[in-house]
């Protein structure tokens, strides 16, 4: 058992191009993490996702059903800032020990997307397996990389529209 694994990626499709400059309408930010929720209240099929605005939970809602991978929409807790307000630094960061820490690293995560929408996912229940099922082999499952490539497939297609 590790620390966190996070990787931010700004995502997005102006005409058709591959990126977007900062600033674009169809920017997006999306962060997947291993680290909170392992083996966690959600089990190790269903992954935890956190989203700014209900447009982005709906395109990974339907992303999450074409790829197979299960998702459950997590809160925002406003009043968990607190836990990761600092005197010394900008923030700290992590919130208080054992107190809703995946939604305190959502809630880090937010403050450096600059009112962008954005979605976070943390894998850390079913990024691994103990045994095979299905599709996934035992050991690292790659979850949320299909969900991710729906989520792309559909933000390229809205574009081109």
């Amino acid at each position: 058992q590790g620390g966190d694994i996070g990787v931010a990626r700004d995502v997005g499709a102006e005409g058709g191009g591959a990126g977007a400059e900062p600033g674009g309408q169809r920017l997006r930010a999306v962060e997947v993490q291993v680290g909170h929720d392992h083996p966690g209240a959600l089990g190790d099929e269903v992954g935890a996702i956190f989203a700014s605005t209900d447009e982005m939970a709906d395109l990974f809602a339907v992303a999450s059903a074409r790829s197979g991978e299960l998702l459950w929409r997590m809160p925002l807790v406003d009043s968990y800032e607190a836990a990761i307000e600092s005197d010394v630094a900008d923030m700290k960061n992590i919130g208080k020990p054992g107190n809703g820490g995946m939604i305190t690293a959502a809630l880090i995560l937010q403050r450096f997307t600059d009112g962008r929408p954005w979605a976070h996912i943390d894998i850390a229940g079913p990024g691994r397996s103990d045994s095979n099922r299905g599709y996934t082999t035992k050991g690292a499952t790659a979850f949320s990389a299909r969900t991710i490539v729906e989520f792309l497939d559909a933000v390229a297609e809205e574009a081109l529209d």
